[in-house]
């Protein structure tokens, strides 16, 4: 096994530890305030994930179809130690395809670990306008609403309610971020009515399930 193949998945079973740990901590009753104190690792390590399992991938077929320049630059900023989001201006600005899309959501990733949650929102915005394919629009926007639950909850609301409605392939965690917005509000009822709209889905994830059943478990010990 090669080096970057090995750091490879010691990175991938980092990740999935730290969310089986976030799965543990969601079965009490403090949803919330770990959320307040873990949101910018919990939001850094999903997009991680996807990074890591991506990335390897994106490089080898780069290098297939003759992109190995864009591939050297990306996996050089990636493999820099702590990589400052403007690393990726160059290939936002003159990369191609996947590699520009690729770059703009790591940006926004390393401007979340930093805590410039602001400056996050505005890359997410930048994909939002500038991407076609809505799969990747829709990904932004979820994240983004993720970001503006603790800066404008209204905001949040009105972001994720749009993938709601429009029945983005994120619908389900939109109405997720919709039940923990209705939690910080203090509508407690309007967040159990939402998080129980959820579990009645057969088809939502395993993760997901488990996730939702225990905020209503939480709620209903709360009534």
């Amino acid at each position: 096994m090669t080096r970057r193949n090995r750091q490879k998945e010691e990175n991938v079973q980092d990740v999935n530890k730290f969310m089986r740990e976030v799965e543990e901590a969601m079965h009490v009753d403090n949803m919330l305030a770990f959320w307040n104190d873990y949101k910018v690792h919990i939001i850094s390590s999903v997009i991680g994930l996807f990074v890591v399992v991506t990335s390897w991938q994106w490089y080898v077929n780069a290098r297939e179809t003759g992109y190995e320049n864009q591939a050297n630059a990306l996996w050089t900023v990636k493999q820099s130690g702590t990589v400052a989001p403007e690393s990726y201006n160059d290939i936002i600005e003159n990369g191609t395809n996947g590699y520009q899309l690729f770059a703009w959501f790591n940006k926004a990733e390393a401007f979340t670990k930093q805590n410039e949650l602001q400056k996050a929102i505005v890359v997410y915005k930048d994909i939002i306008e500038n991407v076609k394919a809505k799969e990747f629009t829709d990904l932004a926007k979820l994240k983004m609403s993720l970001l503006l639950l603790d800066k404008d909850i209204l905001k949040a609301q009105e972001v994720a309610s749009e993938l709601v409605k429009a029945e983005s392939p994120f619908m389900y965690s939109a109405k997720e971020v919709l039940a923990m917005s209705y939690e910080k509000q203090g509508k407690l009822e309007d967040a159990l009515k939402q998080y129980e709209n959820i579990a009645v889905n057969p088809s939502i994830p395993q993760g997901m399930r488990t996730r939702v059943q225990a905020r209503i478990d939480a709620l209903n010990r709360r009534s």
